[in-house]
């Protein structure tokens, strides 16, 4: 589906898991030129799957950077309290009994 890429998580026969997006970075520019994590694209296209450790349904990191949400604040926020809260608490507040 578009694949262009040869991945593989074991390229030296050692799997990698549980390692920051610094270390991960590292052990594959480690294995030589043009070497990389896989883009974000790659990954959602099971570029790699079945391609070494058993990684397939786990997170895992991408070379693709994230994109900020962009949520900007409401141009027209009250300028008092609302009458009734906005959201339900999911949980009641405990309350201790005398």
């Amino acid at each position: 589906p578009g694949c262009d890429v040869w991945g593989e998580s074991n390229s030296d026969g050692s799997c990698y898991a549980s390692k920051t997006f610094s270390q991960a970075k590292t052990i594959c520019e480690g294995f030589g030129v043009n070497i990389r994590l896989c883009r974000k694209e790659e990954l959602e296209n099971s570029c790699t799957r079945g391609s070494g450790c058993g990684f397939d349904n786990d997170l895992v990191w991408s070379s693709t950077e994230a994109v900020p949400p962009n949520k900007a604040p409401s141009l027209s926020p009250t300028t008092s309290p609302t009458a009734s809260p906005t959201q339900v608490p999911l949980t009641p507040n405990p309350t201790t009994q005398t």
